[in-house]
Order: C-alpha cells, then sequence, then structure tokens
C-alpha cells in the first residue's frame, strides 16, 4: 500500500533505476484511479449563455466560468492533447480544488491521499512524456498511454516532503525571477529628471559676450546727463 492504493498491481514494470528502501516501482494506473468517464466537454457557444462561478478546466487550466460544476473537491489534472505535451509553457499536471467542471482535453485523476496526488503532479512534470504520445501535428496522451508510464513510488511521508521540498524550490525561482525583472527594470528606466521622450528638448541658449552698457536714453530720447560718458577717441591708424 502506498498512499492509500495497492500499488501491487503494477509492479509488472521494467524498473529503469533501483530504488531506495520503502520504494516500489508501479505504473501510473495503479497509483490512482481515473475519472476520465465523468468529464463533459460543453461548447464556446453554450458556454457563453451559461456564465457562472465555477472554473471550466481545460487541457491548461481554468479557461471559462460556467454555471455548473461536476467534481468537488481536490483532483490532479493532466493535459490530454495540445502542443503544450512538448512545449511545457504551462505545467502538463496541476492541482484543481473545489467545485469546478472539466471538459474532455484533462484527464481527471483521483486518489485516496491528496499527497499521492501532488506527488504525482510533481513526478508527471518532471519526465519527458515525448515516449507516450501520439499524434505529430496534434499531440495526444491517451489514457492507455498515460496508464503505462513507470513510477517510483515512495512511501506516503516521503511523497510529501518531496512535494514540500518541490515547492521550497519553485517558490526561491520565483522570487530569483522577480528580483531579476525589479533589476532588469531599474536599469532599463530612464532617470526621473530626464525629459519624456515626447517632449521636444530646448536648444541651448547662444552664449554672448557681455559689452558695456550704452548710454541710457531719457524718454526724449536723449542722453541722460547722469549717465553721459566722455567718448573714447579711436586710435590712429599706425
Amino acid at each position: 500500500m502506498r498512499g492509500g492504493l495497492d500499488v501491487s498491481d503494477g509492479l509488472a514494470v521494467d524498473a529503469p533505476y533501483s530504488l531506495p528502501n520503502g520504494w516500489q516501482w508501479t505504473n501510473f494506473g495503479a497509483a490512482c484511479i481515473n475519472r476520465d468517464s465523468e468529464r463533459i466537454p460543453v461548447r464556446s457557444a453554450d458556454r457563453a449563455l451559461r456564465q457562472g462561478e465555477y472554473d471550466y478546466y481545460g487541457a491548461s487550466g481554468a479557461i471559462d466560468k460556467i454555471d455548473d460544476y461536476l467534481f468537488d473537491g481536490e483532483l490532479l489534472l493532466i493535459g490530454e492533447d495540445g502542443a503544450n505535451l512538448v512545449l511545457r509553457s504551462t505545467p502538463i499536471a496541476f492541482i484543481a480544488s473545489g467545485r469546478f467542471w472539466v471538459n474532455n482535453h484533462a484527464h481527471v485523476i483521483d486518489s485516496l491521499s491528496s499527497a499521492a496526488l501532488r506527488y504525482l503532479a510533481v513526478y508527471v512534470n518532471s519526465i519527458d512524456l515525448k515516449p507516450y504520445l501520439t499524434g505529430i501535428a496534434q499531440p495526444k496522451l491517451n489514457q492507455k498511454r498515460l496508464n503505462s508510464i513507470p513510477v517510483p513510488f515512495p512511501p506516503e511521508a516521503e511523497q510529501g516532503r518531496i512535494v514540500a521540498k518541490v515547492d521550497e524550490l519553485m517558490q526561491l525561482c520565483d522570487d530569483l525571477e522577480a528580483g531579476e525583472q525589479a533589476r532588469h527594470h531599474v536599469t532599463t528606466s530612464p532617470p526621473a529628471c530626464a525629459p519624456h521622450p515626447s517632449t521636444p528638448s530646448r536648444p541651448p541658449k547662444p552664449t554672448t559676450t557681455s559689452t558695456p552698457p550704452g548710454p541710457e536714453s531719457t524718454p526724449t530720447g536723449k542722453p541722460s546727463p547722469t549717465t553721459q560718458t566722455a567718448s573714447t577717441p579711436s586710435a590712429k591708424p599706425s
């Protein structure tokens, strides 16, 4: 028994490598409960008439809202088809909780243990799924191929420790990425006193050599007697 499930039915798998004591190889189908038969797809036009409070899940996460739910609780969803199975731009396996709806583009996985669900999510997201995919233009991970994936299954306490460590490392990665983005923003931002790019800069004022002021003029245009100075005779040519 591992995580509340009897995984002994999946022991007939090729062991890629040896495992620590207490672990055992099984296949994915023996390590969980598949609930794909409960999924119901709803066309986008019909969903537009049924907008509500419940998440509507597809292969890569919640894609819409709907007025009803199919599942209630914590479940593992795994993308069944789409380019993301190869590109891995978003997690292929993710936990959904609460009340929600799932279409036929995501496998619905249950277990008797939350730790087992989260461990399976970590494991599926960590391995190369290409050997289990069918199709080229539209990659697909069907239920038979999913159930055949070998899984190194640890004791339940170890499952929890693995998930906690992965969560810790992922948080560290998120913090480092956020810090890098903040530093990039600082280094690429213009100085606070710099003019806005759309504001034309004013040309500098020309520098002129100051000259002695001339005689001040009176309102009649005559030189003021208080400011009149003697003229300097011009120099004779040499």
